[in-house]
């Protein structure tokens, strides 16, 4: 629905692992979220860059990887 009106948006996870219980906290108070509410999400939306950057392409598995193995002993 925001790019039918050129504008952008984008679905952010919002979960304890991902925010402070301090930023938490202040979005609950800016928008006046009842305390018995769990935020899980947001979905921020603002104007369209002039230019979209291209996504950095997939890394081979081979350079995220490392295997060892187990020697007993050393």
């Amino acid at each position: 629905m925001a790019h039918s009106i050129n504008l952008g948006a984008c679905w952010v996870n919002f979960g304890k692992m991902e925010v402070s219980d301090q930023n938490m906290e202040e979005v609950i108070s800016i928008f006046n979220i009842p305390k018995d509410f769990k935020i899980v999400s947001i979905i921020p939306i603002g104007n369209l860059p002039n230019s979209i950057s291209r996504a950095p392409g997939r890394k081979k598995t081979e350079d995220l990887l490392h295997i060892e193995k187990f020697r007993k002993g050393t």
